[in-house]
């Protein structure tokens, strides 16, 4: 249908990943921006 073919023209499926491995990604980042966060923020915060 339309509708199918109007989500895979906005490329929504071409970065899809299934749960647990979006789960690791996300707990990844969220890693390196923590560790981020520690080596810019000021002292004693």
């Amino acid at each position: 249908p339309d509708v199918v073919k109007a989500i895979q023209n906005m490329g929504a499926l071409e970065d899809f990943v299934p749960g647990e491995e979006f789960k690791k990604m996300m707990a990844e980042e969220y890693g390196m921006a923590r560790q981020l966060m520690k080596k810019t923020a000021p002292a004693g915060k």
